[in-house]
């Protein structure tokens, strides 16, 4: 593993993630305390949002098929790009490993 900070991690997913979705608004944080080392990234996509009767988000099939590209893409490059992504083992019964990447992918507002 490269011995780079994780602060210099979370910016080179930054960069990477900013040139391959230049028109998204894109932040990468690190968490501190006993999170530290989890990485909170969001991607503000193009897409409106648009909330339906029950308050919940209504989006058409095209764009929940972007939204599914969008994170299969952000997630390719968090992976080839990331060198500090930790792991944890889940208390689920099957000892599940899951990284500490959390990803989200938003409309507008």
């Amino acid at each position: 593993m490269e011995n780079i900070t994780i602060a210099q991690d979370n910016r080179n997913i930054k960069k990477a993630l900013v040139g391959a979705f230049p028109s998204y608004k894109i932040s990468v944080k690190g968490s501190t305390g006993t999170a530290y080392g989890w990485k909170d990234i969001k991607i503000i996509t193009d897409i409106k949002e648009r909330l339906n009767e029950g308050g919940f988000f209504q989006y058409n099939e095209d764009e929940k098929k972007q939204f599914e590209i969008i994170r299969l893409k952000a997630n390719k490059i968090i992976y080839e790009i990331g060198k500090k992504i930790f792991h944890y083992y889940a208390d689920d019964g099957y000892n599940t490993k899951q990284s500490e990447v959390l990803l989200m992918i938003e409309g507008q507002k």
